[in-house]
């Protein structure tokens, strides 16, 4: 026999009236305690069981569960209900995604391919058969489908949608009296172009640059300049690409070598180059690293500086700072992988000195892009006074932590970490307010920026050994 006891038919009654619940307990700690001292009491006054206890026990909840499940069918459906409504906006907003989503999108789009409906510069490549030798997920909250592709030959590629919760593309092109389509002429179709950047960015483009943007990313689709059935096509697809943040953003930095490279496209779907994600390596690893991380991590914070310094010169702002935003390529570079958040900062001041009501300065705020409430007229009417190095030094280098805890060590939070440098991470997160004037507060951020790449470059030198070993 084994050595534990059953329950007394009494006792077995009271466990049973306590499974029903017939009220919810107000509590997990109130129901805890009443289970232990339900246990305690069972256990003082049963006697012994045969040794298939756990067979009898699964059998008596199969009986009870039914009545009790109906006793509370009311409850019971609601919380069906609400999981599955968070499963469903989970799924949707790209918490998680399967690989089935990602071989249903290829199908569709190399389906739309072949039947000439949809064209591209990478969908021949892709949709050989053959062509593709690996898919994985790689998906980022808040966009829409995304996901990883290894081409024949090992080459890595994300492919991301242009479209957003199953929009359709733009259409640009009119219906004549005839109810045939009628498409603009290759002079039209620049200036619509032109025009199109123009509404969207406050970005004036000249001819030359807005016929590269007029065609796919690997160049134009004939050399006829006629707008034959094709070169429709192609204007059709490049102008639903154009209405999507990213990749008109993407497309006019191209030479800048800031953001992910912009390799293709494919119908509304565009594809970038795969970058390595170290940032979220790191945030594992906690604070307590061996030294040859901590010498990576410098030389990271060396890089992502470098990376802020070129959208300083583009007057690029980071208005969503996140470690899964920063990507490295294989020389070491680092980019930005998601830019739904970055923004001219032109647009990112219109945006915060919007003149909506306010009550204090949050309110005022574009996610991390920080700005004043005006304490007089109570309204935004402040232009963006965070800087992309600030918020990256709060967010990135120093995490999140509250003041008895660290929450989430950042990439340079370590065991290793100078008090020096934690000073000017401080500083550098939270500048001090010594005056309103906003010139001289842009001359004390600058003053700490300087002096925290200067501290983290001579840093980088001295552990170049450990680094590489």
């Amino acid at each position: 026999m084994a050595k534990i006891q059953i329950l007394s038919h009494h006792h077995r009654n009271h466990v049973l009236s306590a499974l029903k619940l017939p009220h919810i307990v107000n509590s997990w700690r109130t129901w805890q305690w009443k289970l232990l001292n339900l246990i305690r009491s069972t256990v003082h006054n049963a006697g012994p069981v045969p040794n298939d206890w756990p067979k009898m026990l699964v059998a008596l909840v199969a009986k009870r569960l039914p009545g009790v499940a109906y006793r509370h069918r009311a409850t019971l459906s609601v919380a069906m209900v609400t999981l599955a409504l968070l499963g469903y906006l989970a799924y949707v907003t790209g918490y998680f995604c399967t690989t089935f989503e990602p071989w249903n999108h290829l199908s569709t789009m190399c389906l739309s391919f072949r039947r000439r409906q949809t064209l591209g510069d990478m969908c021949q490549t892709i949709c050989t058969e053959g062509g593709i030798e690996e898919i994985s997920c790689v998906r980022q909250s808040g966009k829409g489908p995304i996901f990883g592709v290894r081409l024949r030959g090992g080459t890595d590629i994300v492919v991301k949608s242009a479209l957003r919760m199953g929009r359709t593309p733009e259409v640009f092109h009119w219906i004549d009296i005839d109810g045939k389509e009628t498409f603009p002429t290759e002079e039209q179709y620049v200036t619509l172009v032109q025009n199109r950047v123009k509404s969207k960015l406050n970005w004036t483009l000249e001819g030359k640059e807005a016929r590269r943007l007029a065609h796919f990313p690997g160049g134009q689709t004939s050399e006829d300049r006629s707008v034959s059935e094709l070169r429709q096509l192609e204007m059709k697809e490049v102008w639903g690409l154009l209405h999507n943040h990213e990749y008109l953003m993407t497309m006019l930095h191209s030479r800048r070598d800031i953001f992910a490279d912009l390799i293709g496209s494919c119908g509304q779907y565009y594809m970038t180059e795969r970058l390595g994600l170290p940032l979220l390596d790191f945030e594992s690893e906690g604070i307590d690293t061996n030294f040859e991380s901590w010498a990576a991590r410098v030389h990271l914070a060396v890089r992502i500086l470098e990376l802020i310094e070129q959208l300083e010169e583009d007057d690029i702002v980071i208005c969503d700072v996140r470690p899964v935003h920063f990507g490295v390529n294989s020389a070491g570079k680092v980019k930005l992988v998601n830019l739904d958040g970055t923004l001219l900062r032109r647009i990112a001041d219109a945006m915060t000195a919007s003149g909506r009501p306010c009550s204090i300065d949050s309110d005022c705020w574009l996610i991390d892009c920080r700005s004043d409430c005006n304490a007089k007229t109570r309204t935004c009417d402040s232009p963006v006074t965070s800087t992309n190095l600030q918020v990256i030094c709060e967010k990135i280098f120093l995490g999140w932590s509250s003041p008895d805890r660290i929450i989430y060590p950042g990439l340079l939070l370590t065991l290793h970490t100078p008090q020096g440098l934690m000073a000017l991470l401080r500083q550098c997160a939270q500048p001090p307010q010594i005056s309103n004037d906003p010139q001289e507060r842009a001359e004390i951020a600058r003053h700490v920026a300087q002096r925290l790449d200067d501290a983290l470059t001579e840093l980088d030198s001295s552990l170049e050994g450990y680094r590489n070993s």
